[in-house]
This record gives structure tokens, sequence and C-alpha cells, in this order.
């Protein structure tokens, strides 16, 4: 509809700057016919104008001629152009009239107007030549009506076209988007038969490279990140079920025999309480190793950073660790070290130290020595490959163990992660260096495995220096 809008009043555009065009190459050429005239036959400017009259034969053209004083000299034909477009009208005072065009005229450029009703249209140009004697004003008209009955053709055209466009734009459109959203038409089918029992299924991707193509490859994307997460979701209930199925059944077990003898004395019972104790106690670091990480995952666990000095909180580590390791003939030391001064979490910072001394403990043998440092580091570099650049607190907790095994050297900080062979006698559930990893990253730092072999292992704690 507007390109046929704009069509029309395209054409009635051009169909009228034609005719000005004619109009105003007539009128220039009655002029000069006019100044010729007078140069060659002598005569006077009447004479010569309707000399010049005579001789125009288009008969679809009126020419009228104006002296200088503005007054009516003569017209090519006295026939009208329209039936209210007549000579007379033209040179009399009504609203057909080309007096007042006469007036306004000048040397320097011709004048339009259109005049008439809607019986009939007609335009005039009024050009205004000078000769030597007298200056005359040259009116050219011309009926407008074989126009307008191109431009009411042209309408009625549009306007029968413009119904028949549109229902075929409707059909062709209501095809096309049919057509284009069947893919994701398709794609709904498919995403709906896929549950959580066969999430390892994708969406079909025809076209990877279009919009629809990248819409299914991210939604390919998001499956995949939620099978994984589910299959970690199941791992970690798995691993925690069976984590805690064990002193479970040892306090189970304990308390059986403890009820089925008929006699017991107050050792064996204080025995079987000892026990069940160890094992509630060994429940409870689990539980609450798992509620960390559950809260750590769905970002519930806050981290208030308040001003810290890691020296005291890597003091308070190697005391706590001197009591653990007192017990296994395990020595703790702590070398020397200056003011840190950093913005952290202090419990969590705390625990973070006190797993990595706790983990060295537990592997390192008797008589064994487990060694803390802290130092300040330019622009490092992590086994990892990592670069940090800027300064960094260097946090290392030594021991002396049997090292890390091979096997699970890549997946140390993953949860439920512990080697049968090197595991800790007091069957750890594997969380401390999962929970560690997760508290250095929460910090912007990082904790890693620097160095491991038989003569021991080295973990290593980043953190910024200066505010988070």
């Amino acid at each position: 509809m507007a390109f046929a809008c704009g069509a029309y009043l395209f054409l009635a555009r051009v169909t009228l700057s034609r005719i000005d065009r004619e109009l105003e190459a007539t009128a220039r050429n009655v002029a000069v016919a006019w100044t010729t005239e007078q140069s060659e036959s002598r005569s006077t400017a009447r004479e010569a104008a309707s000399e010049v009259l005579a001789e125009v034969r288009d008969r679809s053209l009126r020419v009228l001629m104006y002296d200088g004083r503005g007054r009516y000299v003569g017209a090519s034909d006295s026939t009208a152009l329209t039936p209210l477009v007549t000579i007379p009208r033209m040179i009399g005072n009504g609203s057909t009239s080309v007096v007042p065009l006469v007036r306004r005229s000048s040397l320097r450029a011709p004048r339009y107007e259109t005049i008439g009703h809607d019986d009939g249209w007609v335009r005039v140009v009024a050009l205004k030549s000078d000769s030597a004697v007298d200056a005359y004003t040259v009116v050219v008209a011309r009926d407008m009506i074989a126009d307008d009955e191109i431009k009411d053709i042209f309408l009625g055209w549009m306007l029968g076209a413009i119904p028949v466009a549109l229902i075929f734009a409707g059909i062709g459109g209501y095809l096309l988007a049919r057509a284009s959203l069947s893919p994701i038409v398709a794609m709904g089918a498919q995403a709906e038969h896929i549950g959580a029992s066969s999430l390892s299924e994708r969406l079909l991707v025809q076209h990877p490279h279009d919009e629809l193509g990248q819409l299914a490859g991210r939604l390919n994307g998001l499956l995949e990140r939620l099978e994984r997460s589910f299959v970690q979701q199941q791992q970690f209930m798995a691993d925690a079920s069976h984590e805690l199925r064990t002193p479970v059944a040892v306090v189970r077990g304990v308390a059986d025999v403890a009820l089925e003898r008929k006699e017991s004395s107050v050792q064996s019972l204080q025995d079987a309480l000892r026990t069940v104790s160890a094992e509630g106690q060994r429940m409870t670091r689990i539980v609450d190793d798992l509620f960390l990480l559950a809260r750590a995952d769905s970002g519930h666990q806050p981290v208030r950073r308040t001003q810290l000095y890691l020296e005291e909180q890597l003091a308070d580590a190697a005391s706590a660790g001197r009591a653990l390791g007192r017990t296994r003939g395990v020595t703790v030391l702590s070398a020397p070290c200056a003011e840190s001064a950093f913005l952290g979490d202090d419990t969590l910072i705390r625990r973070l130290l006190l797993n990595l001394v706790d983990n060295a403990i537990k592997h390192s043998p008797r008589d064994g020595v487990v060694q803390l440092s802290l130092d300040l580091t330019h622009h490092a570099l992590l086994p990892t490959g990592l670069a940090l650049p800027g300064t960094w607190f260097r946090l290392a907790v030594s021991d002396n163990g049997p090292g890390v095994d091979p096997n699970i050297r890549d997946s140390l900080f993953e949860r439920f992660v512990r080697s049968a062979e090197y595991a800790s006698p007091d069957g750890g559930a594997g969380l401390g260096l999962a929970i560690a990893k997760w508290i250095a990253t929460a910090h912007a730092g990082h904790v890693v495995l620097e160095a491991t072999g038989p003569t021991g292992s080295r973990f290593v704690v980043w953190l910024p220096a200066g505010a988070i």
C-alpha cells in the first residue's frame, strides 16, 4: 500500500513536471518567434504578436499574449480547453482568470498555476519576454484531462492490485513462517522427550551456521551442562551416602554388640561409647563439609571480608597442627614471616590452612615434619602454566610423606577423591582439598600442588596482596 501511494505520487509529480517543461518550451518558442517577427518584418509589437499567435498549430494548447501594461492582446484559438475554462473566463476576473499570474510573471523564471474544477483542470505558465520596444507576457495553457485519465487508470489498477497483493502476501507469509518455524517445532518435539533419564540426547542441528542452528547448539550446550551437573550431583550423593554409611554401620554394630552382651563391664561399655562418639564426630565433620560445599555451590555461603593478618593465621594453624601431630608423632614447624595484611574471611582462611595442615599430618610418617611458610612473591607462574601478574602472598604447607598417588593427581581437588594406597588411617572423606580450593577461589586466589614425590609433597595457596 505504501508502495502504491508512493508510485501514484511519483507518477503525478513526473506528469506535472513533464507538462511544465512542455509549456515552458512552448512559451519560450513563442517569445523568440515574436522577437524575430518584429525584427524581420519591421512591424509593431502588437502586429508581431498577432502574426505569431496565428501561426500556433497545436490545438491542445492555448497561447495568450499580454502587452507590457497587462492588457490582453489575443489568443491562438478561441475554443475552450474545458467547458468551464474558456478564453473569456481566462482573461476575465473569475477563479479561472490568468490575470493574477500575468501580474506575477517576471523575466527571471516562468510562473506556473493550475486552474479549473473537478471536471477539468488546466495547467498555465506565464513567461515575460522583453524587446527593445515593449515587454510582452506569453501565457500558455494546456488541459490535463488525458493526464488525469492516466492517473485514474493507474489508481484503479492499484486499488484492484492491493487486495490481491495482500492476499498473496498473507499466503506467502504464512507458508514462509511455517517453513521457517518448522525446525523450532521439531526442536520442541525433541526437547519434550528429553528428561532426567535421557539427558544424553541432543537436539538435531541441520544448519549449524544459521540462527536456528546456533540456537540449537546453545540448547545442546545447556543440555550438556545439565547432564554434567546431574551426573556430578548423582556421584556426589552416592559418595556422600557411601561415606556416611560406614560410620553409621560402625555405630550400629558397636551398639548391637553392646546390647547383646548379657553382662558387660563398665570398661567395655565405655569403649563402645568411645567408638560411637568417634564415629559420631566423623559423621559430624562429613556433614559439616557437605553442608559447606552445598552452600558454596548454591551461592549462599557468605564470604565476610575483614582486615586480617596472614602471619597470625599461619601461626594459629601451626599451633592447632602441633596438637594434632602430637598423637601421631609428627612435628609441625612454622617459619618466621613478616606482617602480611589481607582482606578476607577470617574463618574461611583458618579452615583452608587447617585442612592443608591436617592433610599433611595424616599423610606424614611417624617422626615426620610438616613445615609452614609465608612470603611475598611478584609475577608468579603456577605449575598449571597460569601466570599471576602483580604481587601475591604465597602460603606453603610441606610434608615428607610418600607423595600423591599419580592416578589421582589431576583430580586431587575434586570431591571424595582419595587414593586407596595412601588413604589416611582415620578414613577421611576426601573433602578437605575441595573445600580448600573453593575458599581460595572465593578470595580470588589459587591452591595448587606445587611439588610431590617420594620425599614429600608441597601444597601452596596463592592470595592476591592488597584489596580484593
